[in-house]
């Protein structure tokens, strides 16, 4: 007789089967089944069949439903992610071209922002090292100084201005504060534009031109200086983007510039009796305060392009003649009559000429016709929309055809190719309303003008240059969007010309790769290092 502790312990060693697991034969019969495999027990003693069939559980009946709603889920996702890519890439593609787009809300949103989050601060949060602390007290050794200021003057075009290194270097000892803030105002140029650790030292000159400029306003001394300084700061903090600031270092330089009479200068012997301005230069003083108007001028005119600002001072009242090279103002040769904004626009005037223009003369006429454009496109006055036309065209077709500098063997033309880019960008501004509108004349034109920005973007492209200007992304933008509605059109035609879309599609592409470019070469500029060292 068994225990009931054996029985009991019998039990609990045989394992349980579960409910609904039995084969097929077992589960019709309504029998107990041991699932047995390949065979179960009650098959292998009815030999009905050699392999019992298991049809499975109803929790193995789920797996099939679960595969299909994991898929389902695994597709919603998907389809979320795609969306969210895709707008990701819609924003940084307006990004990407908004830098540009000066009316777009990405742009609007920087200038807020600059001057709302305490623009009054340096940029540059960066520590110098201790051995450059001398800086504070006292000019920086003659080495560095020559390596800034020629750094400065490789881009001079840049900010309009046109200097000798030597006689910078020769002034470092002046008394003359307006003096020293030009110089300084050059050395923070010069840190700008030499990414690395020399950036650490612009907040150190920007204190000293800010300290100059107010001492040499004190002593009203070479206000022409302080005009200059006030133009140099202004353009540094414009490329740093401290908008409030560069807008209140710009108005300062137009201001003084025009009250001072600079935009009406001319020779001795063409001054009329009677009519005095604060600066009256001798005719030998004459090139460097000629120089000076024009450094305000692009000043004016550029920030009336880059901010969507109305310019300070109309074409109307402006009288100094254009930017001529040094040498002749030496021997006193000054091209004064027809010479200035307005002869442009006069077919006698040979000022639509650009044969012979200094680089600073090249970016002025480009400015000046550019806004021109801009303002007359819109308008649609006739007899100043053809004068502005014949105007674009005689400046365009007289810039040089070379896009490399003579006298640098290997480097581009930043002037040509900045003045030919422009020039194409006016031809937009003034014909691309009516090209919308259906004008076939004004159609033609416009394409035979992206057709030549994309030339000059693949020759800037074969010569691999990395110094562009960054105010072409403005004449970029409008071949960009003329490019996109010609696309569209073509696209939506019948039947769509494939040919003529695909060439757009490529020259798209070749302007894409221009503002690549310009952000490359952004990020060169903007990049601080932090050159805080740790002492051991």
């Amino acid at each position: 007789m068994r225990s009931p502790t054996s029985e009991s312990s019998r039990c609990q060693d045989t394992p349980k089967i579960r409910r609904g697991v039995a084969c097929e034969n077992c589960r019709r019969k309504k029998v107990a089944c041991d699932t047995g495999k390949p065979t179960c027990g009650n098959c292998k003693r009815s030999t009905t069949r050699l392999v019992c069939f298991y049809p499975g559980s109803k929790k193995t009946k789920r797996l099939p439903l679960l595969v299909k709603k994991l898929r389902s889920l695994e597709a919603e996702v998907g389809a979320l992610q795609a969306a969210s890519d895709l707008a990701s890439a819609s924003e940084q593609e307006s990004w990407f071209w908004g830098v540009w787009d000066f009316s777009s809300p990405l742009f609007l949103s920087v200038r807020l922002n600059t001057v709302a989050n305490d623009s009054l601060e340096p940029r540059n949060r960066v520590s110098p090292p201790a051995e450059w602390q001398w800086i504070t007290f006292v000019d920086p050794p003659p080495s560095l100084s020559n390596f800034l200021l020629s750094a400065a003057q490789t881009h001079a075009f840049d900010f309009s201005a046109d200097f000798d290194v030597a006689n910078m270097l020769s002034a470092r000892n002046s008394r003359d504060n307006s003096r020293l803030a030009v110089i300084n105002a050059l050395y923070l140029l010069g840190c700008y534009f030499s990414p690395g650790p020399l950036n650490a030292l612009e907040p150190l000159f920007l204190s000293r031109v800010r300290r100059y400029r107010a001492r040499g306003l004190e002593d009203a001394n070479r206000l022409v200086d302080f005009i200059k300084a006030s133009a140099l700061l202004a353009h540094y903090f414009l490329f740093r983007m401290r908008l409030l600031e560069g807008f209140d270092a710009a108005s300062t330089a137009i201001r003084f510039a025009f009250g001072a009479g600079l935009h009406d200068l001319c020779p001795e012997k063409y001054r009329q009796a009677g009519m005095r301005h604060l600066l009256q230069p001798v005719d030998s003083e004459l090139g460097e305060y000629i120089g000076v108007w024009w450094q305000v001028f692009a000043l004016d005119r550029g920030m009336a392009l880059l901010c969507q600002e109305p310019i300070s001072i109309s074409d109307e009242k402006i009288q100094t003649p254009w930017p001529q090279m040094g040498e002749e103002y030496e021997r006193g040769n000054i091209r004064y009559e027809d010479n200035t904004v307005l002869s442009l626009y006069d077919i006698r005037s040979s000022a639509a000429c650009a044969r012979g223009n200094t680089p600073t003369a090249l970016l002025n006429k480009s400015f000046a016709l550019y806004e021109r454009a801009a303002r007359i496109g819109s308008g649609m006055v006739d007899a100043e929309f053809k004068a502005t036309d014949n105007a674009i065209q005689r400046f365009y077709s007289s810039i040089p055809q070379t896009y490399h500098a003579i006298d640098q063997p290997g480097a581009i033309d930043s002037a040509a190719i900045f003045a030919r880019t422009f020039a194409l960008g006016s031809i937009l501004q003034l014909h691309g309303q009516l090209a919308q509108k259906g004008d076939r004349e004004s159609h033609r034109r416009c394409f035979e003008a992206v057709d030549g920005i994309t030339d000059i973007i693949l020759e800037l492209k074969r010569s691999q240059s990395d110094d562009i200007s960054r105010l072409l992304g403005t004449s970029w933008l409008l071949a960009r969007e003329f490019l996109e509605r010609e696309l569209k059109r073509l696209e939506n035609g019948t039947p769509a010309d494939q040919i003529t879309a695909e060439r757009v599609r490529l020259q798209l592409a070749e302007v894409k790769w221009a503002f690549q470019k310009i952000h490359e070469q952004i990020g060169r500029y903007t990049n601080n290092i932090d050159l805080t060292r740790k002492r051991s």
